[in-house]
């Protein structure tokens, strides 16, 4: 009996260790998607190859690579799955005492369409994807931004947020740097505003939002950084898109382009066209009052002016390239990126002055009309050395940008008693304002990998600025046009920013992963205003650091950390000291004075599978801020921009994927912020602080019949900006698609602000200003879009999205 007993001990023993863990063992490999690019935060399974039983699971990194350790003994497969993706497997494999440390091939995914009940679901990306530096709202085919322009679709994106200029915010912060294809645009605000209002949104693929850039990027964008992706095909032969539009509201407009592109051996062609044509109108309220210095409780004048406004604008853009790989490591490509738009504004109302009983004292007549011609070319020349099959990589490129615009100007004033009798002599007033704008930059780039998950980066970028704004008023008196002396101005701007960087990064054990980088600029400038002989020359140096840390705690749950320094310079017109006359009242002015703000940037962000908790805090010195200041004898404003002490941004957002059901999908995206602006304005001492909140929501259904559906919406909070008080702004949007043709084409149906609520109300209270703005749009829209896909869909081409221009580009003021 002892021998039987012995004998079983020995036989589990030994049966046990032949299971046990092997020290030191990996199982690693990596998911990617079709494209050869990463598939970062998949569902990763570890499973026992008898029965397919799950043994482990993870969720691969940003880089799309996984591990699994400490594993018993035995015989395995692995299988990586994603939503709208089909799951990838390995063939089995052995792990044992000979087989401690397995690399496994990638793990590709593919694209997926199967039936469920009747309803055909379609392989789509999710909305939102969360990177270690960057997210991702992926927005190509989704039904709400149909018929839209770009900055229409820019006020769905989470954290984003844009008022009635179209200036843009990012987590409740303005500051924000745009990119297009990871170009900067060197556009101002408004003319950022009137590029991406003349932009369809058919033209776009993704979104990328950065909050705290790597070294990598310009410092530039003290609230960070938005990348605008457009639309690229991809195989041998040929293939590309064409599509047409159209949409209405009160007025019509219609859309349509093409992009295309032909590979054949070692050249690829590519190249897209894109047209807009249509009319939009708005309506603007705006109430003044006046005080007496020794009343300041009851207005002495009130101003009231109601201008309905009319735009019509033609836009036309274009895009033509060629790469030629050279051999298999070297290759060279040319670029030529236009854009052309006639835009004309109308604006013609009434302005009352009432007494301070609120009777009628006199009224003016004001009619405004701008036609403003521009042009923007970009050429680039750019060169990518594949050094070996590790990753390491040089990559140059240099460009010159020529921007153009002939802005023409008429405005004419009439006065009237209460009895509609002349008071004073019709005011005639007509300017020219002609802009021209050129840009030279040149950045290399280089990538080394090293073992371990190991990289370096390093780079060098230069930019030449040349800003010419030679303004000419005239007023009509005596029956001749005579020169304006006092808005007449001739002013020269030039820059000079130099940049070298440094990025590391790194992929540690137990999850944790780094990256660490920093910059540094210098910028040599001088403004120049010939008319009254006036020379402001500047040059300084400042360093840029960046980091980020982040820990993967298991598979659902992940910590990340980041602290980055930016800077914003001014518009190139903001410096410019010319006045722009909206009205006989109204008008703005640039400040050849203005210093740029630095921001410092720090945050927190929790993961939990695909739920995302961020919080962010961050200081402006010398914030950039817009201001009224008003002649209370004259009744003129002026608007300008001017240096406030400091902005603390505090924010906590949440963004929510929820899969309601099989056929419902649902993002939701909530932002809590509060600014705390501290300074001087106006001679008076500003400090104000509140908490605000956005929220958005974008649900997907699909539909039996090959359709989907979507409806959105969002809401601001009252919120203050600056010394402007805002009322809330919602809106709701519904749309539906329909695949046609084996999914060649799509018709897609959208009703953009259902209910029509969309404006933009404010109020100023501050010191001498009391004012009050009332402004609605065109928002309520329906509209219809074709999409017919042709040629080799497969076609991959090359990345033409990281020329060295855009910082510079977003600063001309269109």
């Amino acid at each position: 009996m002892k021998k039987y007993f012995i004998l079983v001990i020995a036989l589990c023993f030994l049966k046990k260790s032949n299971s046990q863990q092997i020290e030191n063992q990996l199982i690693k490999g990596g998911v990617k998607y079709e494209t050869n690019q990463p598939a970062p935060f998949a569902t990763v399974l570890l499973l026992m190859a008898k029965d397919s039983a799950t043994y482990k699971s993870a969720i691969s990194d940003e880089h799309g690579n996984y591990r699994f350790t400490n594993i018993i003994s035995g015989k395995y497969k692995v299988q990586a799955i994603a939503v709208g993706k089909k799951s990838a497997s390995t063939a089995p494999f052995i792990l044992d005492e000979n087989h401690a440390n397995n690399t496994l091939p990638d793990l590709i995914l593919k694209e997926q369409e199967k039936q469920l009940q009747g309803v055909t679901v379609s392989a789509q990306k999710l909305l939102i994807e969360q990177h270690i530096d960057k997210m991702t709202v992926n927005v190509e085919g989704s039904i709400i931004a149909t018929g839209n322009n770009v900055l229409e679709v820019l006020q769905k994106i989470p954290g984003i947020t844009v008022d009635q200029d179209g200036n843009i915010s990012l987590k409740g912060k303005s500051g924000v740097t745009m990119m297009i294809d990871g170009k900067l645009t060197y556009l101002s605000a408004d003319q950022l505003a009137n590029l991406l209002r003349s932009m369809n949104s058919s033209q776009l693929s993704k979104i990328e939002i950065m909050t705290n850039p790597s070294a990598k990027y310009d410092a530039a964008g003290t609230a960070g950084i938005i990348n605008i992706k457009l639309k690229k095909n991809s195989g041998e032969g040929m293939n590309g898109s064409a599509n047409i539009g159209y949409s209405e509201g009160v007025h019509a407009q219609f859309n349509g382009g093409v992009n295309m592109n032909y590979k054949k051996g070692k050249t690829n062609f590519f190249g897209n066209f894109n047209s807009y044509e249509g009319k939009s109108g708005r309506s603007f309220n705006l109430t003044r009052k006046f005080y007496n210095e020794d009343n300041l409780i009851e207005p002495s004048l009130i101003m009231h002016q109601y201008n309905p406004q009319i735009n019509r604008n033609a836009y036309q853009s274009f895009k033509a390239g060629i790469d030629y790989n050279i051999t298999n490591k070297h290759t060279i490509g040319v670029m030529v990126d236009g854009s052309f738009s006639t835009n004309k504004h109308t604006v013609t109302g009434p302005i009352h002055f009432l007494d301070k009983n609120y009777l009628l004292d006199s009224t003016a007549i004001s009619h405004t009309q701008d036609k403003n011609p521009w042009h923007s070319l970009t050429y680039d020349l750019n060169y990518k050395w594949e050094i070996d099959s590790s990753g390491q990589e040089i990559t140059a490129n240099f460009d010159y940008s020529d921007f153009g615009s002939l802005m023409k100007q008429n405005l004419n004033t009439q006065f009237f008693f209460p009895d509609e009798t002349d008071y004073q002599q019709p005011q005639l007033r007509r300017g020219r304002l002609p802009s021209d704008i050129h840009i030279k930059s040149g950045k290399i780039d280089y990538t080394l990998p090293l073992k371990g998950n190991t990289k370096l980066e390093a780079g060098w970028k230069s930019s030449f600025v040349t800003a010419d704004n030679n303004v000419q008023y005239e007023n009509f008196t005596d029956n001749n046009w005579k020169n304006d002396t006092g808005s007449t101005n001739h002013f020269i701007y030039k820059e000079n920013i130099n940049a070298l960087y440094f990025n590391f990064s790194k992929e540690f054990k137990k999850g944790w992963s780094l990256q660490a980088g920093l910059r540094g600029e210098q910028t040599v400038s001088k403004a120049n205003q010939i008319t009254i002989d006036s020379l402001v020359k500047r040059n300084y140096f400042q360093l840029f650091p960046s980091i980020f840390l982040r820990k993967k705690l298991n598979d659902n749950n992940s910590i990340g950390a980041s602290y980055s320094r930016r800077i914003d310079r001014p518009d190139y017109q903001d410096l410019n000291p010319f006045t722009y006359y909206i009205d006989q009242y109204t008008y703005s002015l640039g400040n050849s004075f203005l210093q740029p703000q630095f921001t410092n940037s720090f945050e927190l962000n929790y993961t939990y599978k695909n739920i995302i908790a961020t919080l962010n805090y961050s200081h402006t010195s010398d914030a950039i801020t817009r201001i009224i200041r008003q002649n209370n004898e004259t009744h003129i404003a002026y608007e300008t921009s001017d240096n406030l002490a400091k902005l603390n941004n505090l924010s906590l957002s949440f963004s929510v994927p929820v899969q309601i059901t099989k056929w419902w999908n649902s993002n939701n995206y909530l932002n809590i912020f509060r600014n705390s602006y501290n300074g001087i304005i106006n001679n008076g001492i500003f400090n104000s602080s509140r908490f605000e909140y956005n929220f958005n929501s974008t649900n997907t259904f699909t539909l039996p019949c090959d359709m989907k559906a979507e409806l959105s919406g969002w809401y601001n909070s009252k919120a203050q900006n600056s010394v402007w008080l805002t009322d809330p702004q919602y809106s709701i949007s519904f749309g539906l698609q329909k695949n046609l043709w084996n999914k060649k084409a799509n018709l897609k149906l959208n009703v953009n602000d259902i209910f029509n609520t969309q404006r933009f109300k404010a109020a100023e209270k501050f010191m001498d200003i009391d004012m009050h703005i009332n402004n609605k749009w065109e928002s309520r829209r329906i509209a219809l879009t074709f999409t017919y896909n042709f040629g080799n869909i497969n076609l991959k081409t090359r990345d033409h999205s990281n020329s060295g221009i855009q910082d510079e580009q977003n600063r001309i003021n269109k």
